[in-house]
């Protein structure tokens, strides 16, 4: 029943965006989960869905939600009185920004699509707008797309629960895997990556793991003598930005770059919002991995061209002559 509410009053929230803002019992019956069947899928009649939606809407009235009765095309209708029923604007932290962002990636594979469309659908009817119908001009093969729930479950698992684990680290096809210890802090996007950020047991550091390369995450016990050897769990300093963390370890050995890139207008989105705009559809991208930045602008040639420094726009050009 609860849900069904639920389903109602997003229906009677999302009325007037879809230009239509009178609900009717017929309308509801084809549209709002819950009234067309019931509990055991079977079939409602018309005049039983009317008495349900009858008094589903007045629970909701009752509850403070204002609908008042209209007439439309001869027909009587119900709208919400939205002058009267204002949600406040959604606002997000940046740490819950990150997590609806990560959601919205996810969605581009196979495993959490549903999942993500789901959620994000019931966002949208709060206000936040997506386009959930179209279809990416192409699916890049990357950490979003084979991230797998079973990972995800675990992490965010011992990040709340404050419990260390055990995974075993694929390092490269050269090295045999090997396992490791983690007081795990977060789960971190990083362009086309994930990672896996916390406190490393084994080199009594942070340390960040690509989540492609970490597998059979485990749970320890924190009352295990073996386990609590090694100290209580490992808390971030306070203030610790773990995007930062994150830049910071995989910067170390690593050239970095300042990158003037020309983009075709409503092109690579990935380049231009790291960049800043310089006017002309050129945009500086300060600080930046050469790997990255040569795979980003390959990846979107002929629209993302990269100008300077040379050394980073010979090395897209040997690329896509390699491609070729």
């Amino acid at each position: 029943m609860l849900e069904r509410l639920t389903n109602l009053a997003f229906a009677f929230l999302n009325a007037e965006s879809r230009g239509n803002p009178a609900l009717t019992a017929a309308w509801v019956r084809e549209h709002v989960e819950g009234y067309a069947r019931d509990e055991n899928r079977v079939p409602r009649s018309e005049r039983a869905v009317e008495k349900l939606f009858e008094r589903d809407r007045k629970d909701l009235i009752r509850v403070g939600v204002p609908i008042e009765t209209v007439t439309v095309d001869g027909h009587v209708g119900y709208r919400l009185q939205a002058d009267q029923y204002r949600l406040p604007e959604l606002q997000f932290t940046s740490e819950e920004a990150a997590v609806l962002a990560l959601a919205g990636n996810m969605g581009l594979g196979d495993e959490l699509a549903t999942f993500t469309r789901s959620g994000w659908t019931k966002i949208a009817a709060s206000g936040v707008r997506r386009e959930l119908a179209s279809s990416p001009r192409f699916l890049a093969v990357n950490d979003w797309s084979s991230l797998n729930a079973e990972l995800i479950d675990a992490i965010v698992s011992a990040c709340t629960q404050r419990k260390r684990i055990s995974f075993t680290f694929h390092r490269t096809t050269s090295f045999e895997p090997e396992t490791r210890w983690m007081d795990p802090w977060a789960l971190v996007g990083l362009r086309d990556s994930v990672y896996v950020v916390g406190y490393d047991i084994d080199r009594d550091a942070p340390r960040v793991f690509r989540s492609t390369r970490v597998s059979d995450v485990e749970l320890l016990d924190m009352d295990d003598p073996a386990v609590t050897e090694y100290g209580p769990f490992h808390l971030p300093e306070p203030g610790t930005n773990m995007q930062e963390l994150v830049e910071k370890q995989l910067s170390i050995g690593v050239d970095l770059f300042d990158v003037t890139v020309h983009v075709a207008p409503g092109r690579a989105p990935e380049i231009t919002s790291r960049g800043k705009a310089l006017g002309e559809n050129r945009y500086l991208l300060q600080g930046v991995e050469k790997k990255w930045i040569v795979r980003a602008a390959a990846a979107h040639a002929p629209y993302a061209i990269v100008e300077e420094p040379t050394e980073v726009r010979e090395e897209v050009i040997a690329v896509l002559k390699g491609a070729l």
